[in-house]
């Protein structure tokens, strides 16, 4: 556990680990419902900690995390606490802790909700994000390629590396990241062929690419062409500027067959991560346009 010093360099063991921690042990008991069969549970595991308490979510999960909202069960067991300075103002607690995780760079608490226990658990782990040894693996794996991934983007490959997959919810969970966010961020990483998926909808699970082409690597590093179809790729890379319409693209590429187009072009570019979509949730939108990824741009130099 993490302490700090003060101007003298005394050390001092009250940290924002300790409160969030001391948050987490108020709000289990202040939203319990001691009406029902199940007991509290506070465990240490080797690898953080968990609070559960009986009863489920009186809002919703992103409501509790923003903060400022809150749905009290016990109030006047919230009142106590707060009269002995052991609990924040309502709708408060939650972000504290994330704000205390975010410091450690571990990853970020989340909340998981048992509707047949009727149960709500609240789990701090004391993992970090981005371990060293892992990311190490994934460089060698991908190469340059990893590199020139966002931190959310490296979480989403590092969680389906450690634990074999990973889903929208899990993301979203460790990373507090919007849902639709992490659907951007699993979708760009299939098309860069970094990650597989497997199902369909919300059961969708994704996979590291362990077959991914050591030529793709190549490539990035030497700056040459894609290896798929690569004066095609090449010449689209060239005519797109900022963000572009498909009829813009192949206006300029002066092309007039949509299927040749599509098929020997943009998705090829697509699928070699060197092009992306402004709006990937929504492929076939009539406002759909195409623009450069970091890999493409680095092709480009």
């Amino acid at each position: 556990m993490p302490f700090k010093l003060k101007n003298s360099l005394q050390r001092v063991d009250e940290t924002n680990i300790h409160e969030a921690i001391r948050e987490a042990l108020v709000n289990t008991l202040i939203h319990a419902n001691y009406n029902g069969h199940i007991g509290i549970k506070m465990i240490k595991h080797p690898k953080g900690y968990s609070f559960r308490n009986p009863g489920l979510l009186r809002i919703s999960k992103d409501e509790a995390f923003i903060g400022g909202h809150s749905d009290c069960r016990n109030k006047t067991l919230q009142k106590m606490f707060q009269l002995i300075g052991m609990g924040e103002q309502a709708g408060s607690g939650f972000p504290k802790m994330l704000r205390a995780w975010m410091e450690q760079h571990w990853q970020y608490p989340y909340l998981d909700e048992n509707t047949q226990l009727e149960t709500t658990t609240l789990f701090l782990p004391t993992i970090s994000l981005f371990p060293q040894e892992i990311q190490n693996t994934l460089e060698k794996l991908f190469g340059d390629v990893y590199i020139s991934l966002n931190k959310d983007e490296r979480l989403a490959l590092i969680l389906a590396f450690v634990e074999g997959e990973v889903s929208n919810g899990r993301l979203s969970n460790i990373g507090a990241i919007h849902s639709s966010d992490a659907s951007k961020i699993l979708k760009k990483l299939v098309d860069m062929m970094l990650l597989i998926s497997n199902g369909i909808g919300r059961g969708t699970k994704y996979s590291i690419n362990e077959e991914f082409d050591k030529n793709e690597k190549l490539h990035i590093k030497n700056n040459t062409t894609p290896p798929k179809s690569p004066p095609q790729i090449l010449s689209l890379l060239k005519k797109i500027d900022g963000e572009n319409t498909r009829d813009e693209i192949m206006q300029k590429l002066n092309l007039k067959d949509r299927k040749n187009f599509r098929e020997n072009y943009i998705n090829q570019a697509l699928k070699s991560g060197v092009v992306t979509l402004t709006i990937p949730e929504k492929p076939q939108s009539s406002k759909q346009k195409y623009k450069l990824t970091e890999l493409g741009k680095k092709i480009l130099k």
